[in-house]
């Protein structure tokens, strides 16, 4: 969903306005499933590495910090200032699986993401397909070892490889509804 959403945001266009899934076989269907399955085989080693992380025993602090750590947020903020946002995803004790997010700001504030003080001055922008028409914002909750905005113990990049340059051009059916007209009235 979210290298689809990248898309989108890349490309300028408007996202298909359902609220619903779409049916096996369309266009829109097969779209969102390719591009979520490249997600997931992009970044096959950074998941099971999400994972792992939250595994009993798992150094927590560990994962928390390298979401904040020089590396990481010089990747993140050369993407955003290219012009490419950046696929988070997020994890939290209660889902091993995760969320996904796409980045598309920052804030450093007054850290320099080297760990040292001010962490929690960070502020990543983000757009997050659960909350469609928001930008909310993730920060570092340092005592907690927590992101909130997004309740997440991990935050992990993925590789974002190259978004699509142009989305699909898609006539979305809309579910047919039931008319209140008789069929006297359809008649003339």
């Amino acid at each position: 969903m979210m290298y689809a959403a990248m898309d989108y945001f890349v490309a300028g266009g408007h996202m298909p306005g359902i609220d619903y899934r779409p049916a096996i076989g369309t266009t829109l269907q097969a779209y969102l499933y390719n591009r979520q399955t490249t997600m997931i085989t992009n970044n096959l080693d950074r998941f099971a590495d999400m994972i792992v992380g939250s595994a009993p025993g798992a150094d927590k602090r560990t994962y928390f910090e390298r979401g904040i750590n020089e590396q990481t947020l010089r990747e993140l903020r050369g993407q955003i200032d290219a012009g490419t946002p950046v696929v988070l995803a997020l994890q939290n004790g209660d889902d091993p699986l995760g969320h996904a997010v796409l980045a598309i700001g920052y804030d450093m504030g007054r850290y320099l993401g080297d760990l040292g003080e001010h962490k929690e001055d960070l502020s990543i922008f983000v757009y997050d397909p659960n909350h469609p028409g928001e930008t909310r914002i993730l920060t570092p909750d340092v005592g907690s070892v927590i992101f909130t905005g997004q309740t997440a113990s991990r935050l992990i990049l993925m590789r974002t490889g190259s978004p699509i340059s142009s989305t699909p051009d898609i006539e979305v059916p809309l579910p047919r509804r039931s008319s209140s007209r008789t069929s006297a009235d359809q008649m003339g």
